[in-house]
């Protein structure tokens, strides 16, 4: 089972002009990239099972997190957020978890049956 030790957080959406003054500085785009993973606050990780759940990770103040301990964990279904889980109805995001709690969400979307295809 993958848990929260299993997320590769990379940064969330930098400025447009941060990335503008970095360019403007002469940096390459490999150094923009570490010169980002620095100074970007916020972090996105996201993950997708086999059976089709998948969750979405954000840590940072601009989010429902604390930016020191908590993260935001979106619901995923084929990639899109879904509120349609029977343990998450109507809550496809969930706010201030712990990396503890986000581990458990993992663990039960991995083991969650897949939602029924919609009849055409």
């Amino acid at each position: 089972m993958k848990t929260f030790k299993d997320l590769e957080f990379k940064p969330y959406r930098p400025s447009l002009k941060l990335i503008s003054d970095l360019y403007d500085k002469g940096l390459s785009f490999d150094e923009i990239t570490k010169e980002l993973e620095k100074t970007t606050p916020n972090r996105q990780a996201m993950m997708y099972f086999p059976n089709g759940w998948g969750v979405s990770v954000l840590f940072g103040e601009d989010f429902y997190s604390n930016g020191i301990d908590t993260y935001e964990v979106g619901i995923l279904y084929k990639r899109d957020l879904c509120d349609e889980h029977p343990n998450y109805p109507f809550n496809s995001v969930l706010p201030d978890l712990t990396s503890d709690e986000v581990t458990e969400v993992m663990i039960n979307l991995q083991k969650s049956e897949p939602l029924p295809e919609e009849d055409n």
